[in-house]
């Protein structure tokens, strides 16, 4: 696209985002794809760092999250309509497919709804609909259960509303339970 000039631009964080978004069925040829050219670019050395290295896509242990399909997203939206911080999750896991930890540690800064972007740790993507409504209704639930909260993360709990802290682990995996 226009974003770049040249393919030194291109980072690890582009090519893992640009994969989940792809069909599952082309992920493995595409990355394998991906990890031949930057690795003959690097070989000729046109490239200083091979951005491509360690993506691996597999059914086993993929380094690429894959989003849910929009009919089982549907059904868990549905599901966790009634609890704002299990529908944010949702939503972020589901679409964006980010992982347990990078919800935890999403920051206030990293969602911003007036530009409609979502920027968890540098993937600069577009927000959609229903992560940007997910994200909204937890901010007045949140809001107007912590009014005074300072947390910088998006996701707080009782005990993390006035520490600084990210939500816990357990917390995280009692919220999907």
């Amino acid at each position: 696209g226009s974003r770049y000039s040249t393919l030194r631009q291109v980072t690890h964080d582009d090519i893992t985002t640009w994969l989940a978004g792809r069909p599952a069925r082309s992920r493995p040829q595409d990355a394998s794809t991906l990890r031949g050219l930057f690795g003959t670019l690097k070989a000729e050395r046109l490239i200083f760092a091979n951005p491509a290295r360690g993506v691996r896509v597999s059914r086993r242990n993929p380094s690429v999250p894959a989003p849910l399909p929009s009919h089982l997203l549907t059904a868990v939206a549905a599901a966790a309509k009634d609890n704002p911080a299990l529908r944010v999750a949702v939503a972020l896991a589901g679409v964006h497919a980010l992982l347990p930890g990078q919800i935890r540690y999403l920051r206030l800064d990293q969602a911003d709804l007036a530009a409609r972007r979502l920027d968890p740790g540098g993937l600069d993507r577009p927000l959609d609909e229903f992560t940007a409504s997910a994200i909204s209704g937890y901010l007045a639930f949140r809001n107007q259960r912590w009014p005074a909260t300072t947390s910088p993360y998006l996701l707080v709990t009782r005990k993390t509303a006035h520490t600084g802290q990210p939500v816990s682990e357990f917390w995280m995996t009692s919220l999907f339970r």
